[in-house]
């Protein structure tokens, strides 16, 4: 589930980035695809190396309920305000760093949890990152 979050952030960052012609908000949503990146093969990596105790905290039911991505039409992402996209980022960031904080204090495996930790230190620099430029 964790992987699925990434990717579906992953994807609407580079669809919005596309769009955008503000220079800071574009390096922004570029450096999110790049660290968005990087922690879907960290999650498939320790997914592999840890299946148990991370198949465990995948079926978690509420997993779906922690994170709420909000629903973005691609077909109007040309029409997107500064501020619709800085908060779109906003509300994935927060969600994400909700359910990796949940996800640490679930899971048993020291690995698994430090990973889960860092992830939520990374999403939470993302919203100071996104709250910067939003000024």
């Amino acid at each position: 589930f964790a992987v699925k979050v990434e990717m579906m952030a992953l994807e609407h960052y580079k669809n919005i980035e596309k769009s955008v012609k503000d220079k800071k908000l574009k390096e922004l949503l570029q450096n999110l695809i790049q660290e968005e990146e990087q922690d879907k093969y960290l999650l498939l990596n320790a997914y592999k190396k840890n299946y148990g105790e991370l198949h465990r905290f995948y079926n978690f039911n509420d997993a779906e309920q922690i994170v709420k991505p909000p629903f973005i039409d691609l077909k109007n992402v040309k029409k997107f305000s500064r501020e619709k996209i800085l908060d779109i980022a906003q509300k994935y960031e927060e969600n994400a760093c909700n359910f990796y904080t949940i996800a640490s204090e679930i899971v048993s495996d020291n690995e698994a949890k430090n990973i889960f930790i860092n992830l939520a230190s990374q999403k939470t620099e993302h919203i100071g990152k996104i709250k910067s430029i939003s000024v």
